[in-house]
């Protein structure tokens, strides 16, 4: 499977000649990201995951990726991360939630 038309057009919008990956997992629910220090970042994602996550996935490591790794989850990140959002017409109460989950060492998916 190739990388969706949409993410590779969000990413050359924001970010021209970022380097990214994407990978399809098998796992029937899954969607995770890593933005490396080198300055390049990967997506993982499951065809049962829902779009608006999979989407939400894709903006906070492309936010990682335009800030310094200094800032990782700092004030200036939440805010391009919403403005990424905003942008991108993902809720920010889904990606509130899901931070918490997280936070909480819970899966984000259930």
């Amino acid at each position: 499977m190739t990388v969706p038309r949409w993410a590779t057009e969000i990413v050359q919008r924001e970010a021209p000649g970022a380097v990214f990956r994407w990978r399809w997992s098998r796992r029937p629910k899954a969607s995770t990201g890593y933005a490396y220090d080198r300055g390049d970042f990967v997506v993982t994602a499951s065809q049962a995951t829902p779009h608006s996550e999979v989407k939400m996935v894709l903006l906070h490591e492309l936010a990682h990726h335009l800030l310094p790794p200094k800032l990782r989850h700092g004030v200036a990140f939440w805010r391009l991360f919403s403005q990424l959002c905003d942008k991108y017409a993902v809720p920010m109460r889904m990606a509130r939630h899901h931070a918490r989950r997280k936070a909480a060492g819970r899966s984000v998916f259930t």
